[in-house]
């Protein structure tokens, strides 16, 4: 039985991780970048070369998936200006690529990317920069078990390494054209400075100059240009995201009352006899985050506090009843505890909430939370977890720290977030200021889709499959960001943080965990069918044909049992894709009227900005 079960074991890791995935794009993005010369000219990006990804053989790099990469990856270090179609560009971008060589196995794998850069000025149709380059990266094996989801990897860091030096070499050059961005129309950062001052706070001042004031390139944040790879349409929602998808629906049209209902109609039902209780807290916190949306911030409150409490204590913990049960059947059978990103949002939206109505000590207790939580999840583990780095939470607990005048806290913050401008900012004020920060939800965070394989006949032992969870960018239609006050265009607000590459990122690391956990269900469900079928075949060996009569039985049974198995396919999905913000300085105080062009819409709110406070102002649009 040991070596049936050893037999077993093998058999489904290779069923698990046989099946090979294309390059993810936000895997292929550089964290950090070498540009020299962030140059003033906006560009035009195409990408040729790649293939598309068979899953019965191995992983490749898709053009697609590579361009996506490398627009992110210019947006991010601000190489140009910004990205725009060819016939608006002043320079032409193709990245060909050249040659993938992978490795045809081992411990450790090594890809090579070879890539043709060329870089044409649209103006006068001249090459001026032209140049292979290649560049290996190495997947180690501890990075994952799968031969497969290595060479991923390999691939992945092959392509971040071409790109980071693809960049760096495009920023050492001396270009010269007349840019077709015209400086006078683009839109303001509360970062970008006139003179000695912020703009905003320019602005402030000069409330009679409509035209927006002009900004430095490397201050400003371009928007993406390349759409979202949307869950796959073939495949259903099921489980939990069905359940959800009315109350998400609403959010996507910023019908937050009704969102609310759904999201309260869902609680309520979770705590019926045959409800799913499981689900309680989660549940507590799609109304709390909707309720926020919804400006019902005492309802929010109450909620998010309630599922963090909960959260917190089962931190780390399973019964031995559920986990027996999960392994058994499927992950939803047992409670659902929130991932280490869910987690460390829950407190900064409950300091919005109690700023939103006015309970500031209740504020501190939170911000103090995040600080708890921060060092427990992040500091710790400062390598191996960076990608749970929470620029938002800091934001919000270096505002805090401004808000009680404790100016180095707020600076050990901001130096955290390497934005030194803030420093600057606090060292050089005099005086109690009226000030305003945006922060703005935008788009929906990453879903949850099922994947099944089987059931399937294995003669001799029964009936296996499993189902498991994939995640997709939920796609959006915002397009741009842009703040007006009271009529007057006072910037485009920068991206804070990105949780969509954070929910991403956690789950690939997640995943040979994930993996070990199927192996291990699959193996259990067919020793308990292979155990069943000689007993059988013992007690009924003295009746004829009686023992194939029940492999039969157990077969068939054992086909619908795989057949229920279902993926978790939970998760906080009213969570945003990114979070944006801009701050405004030295405003009158008084009542003002705030509006954003989203590209695809547009949200006007009046609020009330006191005097020599700093104000914050919270807005949600998931289209």
């Amino acid at each position: 039985m040991k070596k049936f079960m050893i037999f077993l074991v093998a058999v489904f890791a290779g069923v698990v991780s046989g099946c090979a995935t294309g390059a993810v794009s936000t895997k292929m993005v550089p964290s950090e970048y070498s540009i020299q010369k962030k140059q003033p000219y906006v560009v035009a990006v195409q990408t040729s070369g790649g293939k598309e990804t068979n899953p019965a053989w191995v992983s490749q790099i898709s053009s697609e998936s590579f361009k996506e990469a490398l627009v992110e990856s210019i947006n991010k270090s601000g190489a140009f200006s910004t990205i725009v179609k060819a016939d608006h560009a002043d320079y032409m971008l193709d990245v060909d690529i050249v040659d993938l060589a992978q490795p045809w196995g081992g411990f450790n794998m090594t890809v090579t990317m070879n890539a043709k850069w060329k870089l044409t000025s649209l103006k006068d149709k001249k090459v001026v920069f032209q140049e292979n380059i290649t560049k290996p990266y190495t997947a180690a094996f501890g990075e994952a078990l799968s031969g497969m989801e290595r060479l991923r990897m390999a691939n992945e860091g092959a392509a971040r390494e071409n790109i980071r030096e693809g960049l760096k070499k495009l920023s050492e050059l001396t270009l010269a054209a007349e840019s077709k961005v015209d400086s006078a129309k683009q839109p303001s950062t509360g970062a970008s400075f006139v003179g000695e001052k912020p703009v905003a706070s320019v602005l402030a001042k000069k409330t009679e100059s409509a035209a927006p004031l002009p900004v430095r390139a490397e201050e400003t944040t371009a928007e993406p240009t390349v759409k979202p790879e949307p869950i796959p349409q073939n495949i259903q929602r099921s489980g939990y995201t069905l359940e959800y998808e009315t109350m998400v629906s609403s959010l996507t049209k910023g019908a937050f009352d009704s969102a609310f209902t759904q999201a309260d109609t869902l609680y309520q039902k979770s705590q019926k006899t045959d409800g799913a209780k499981q689900n309680k807290y989660l549940s507590l916190l799609e109304r709390g985050k909707v309720a926020l949306a919804a400006r019902k911030f005492d309802q929010s409150i109450a909620n998010l506090q309630e599922a963090e409490k909960r959260f917190l204590t089962i931190e780390g913990t399973i019964s031995l009843t559920e986990g027996f049960g999960s392994i058994l059947t499927d992950d939803t059978a047992t409670e659902y505890e929130a991932e280490m990103h869910e987690k460390l949002m829950i407190s900064p939206y409950l300091i919005i909430a109690y700023l939103s109505t006015g309970d500031f000590n209740g504020a501190i207790v939170e911000r103090n939370r995040t600080i708890t939580k921060i060092n427990q999840y992040i500091q710790e583990k400062p390598v191996e977890r960076a990608y749970l780095e929470n620029p938002f939470a800091r934001y919000l607990t270096a505002i805090m720290y401004e808000m009680e005048e404790k100016k180095d806290d707020a600076k050990i913050e901001y130096k955290k977030l390497k934005w030194d401008q803030e420093i600057v900012r606090i060292d050089s004020k005099k005086g109690k200021t009226t000030d305003l920060v945006i922060l703005v939800d935008v788009g929906l965070a990453p879903q949850k889709f099922q994947r099944k394989w089987g059931p399937t006949p294995i003669p001799g032992v029964g009936v296996v499959g499993f189902a498991y969870a994939e995640y997709a960018p939920t796609p959006t239609e915002v397009t741009a960001c842009n703040i007006y006050l009271d009529g007057k265009p006072i910037g485009n607000a920068k991206l804070l943080y990105d949780l969509e590459n954070t929910v991403i990122t956690q789950y690939q690391k997640n995943k040979p965990a994930l993996q070990a956990k199927i192996v291990a269900r699959m193996t259990a469900k067919a020793a308990t069918q292979f155990a069943a079928k000689m007993a059988a075949k013992e007690a009924l060996k003295n009746i004829p044909f009686a023992s194939l009569f029940a492999d039969l039985a157990i077969d068939s049974a054992g086909a619908a049992w795989m057949a229920a198995e279902q993926a978790d396919l939970r998760g906080w999905l009213s969570l945003p894709k990114h979070i944006k913000y801009l701050r405004v300085d030295g405003l009158e105080p008084g009542e003002h009227t705030i509006k954003i062009d989203y590209g695809c819409g547009v949200e006007t709110k009046k609020i009330k900005v006191e005097k020599d406070k700093i104000n914050i102002a919270y807005f949600a649009y998931a289209k």
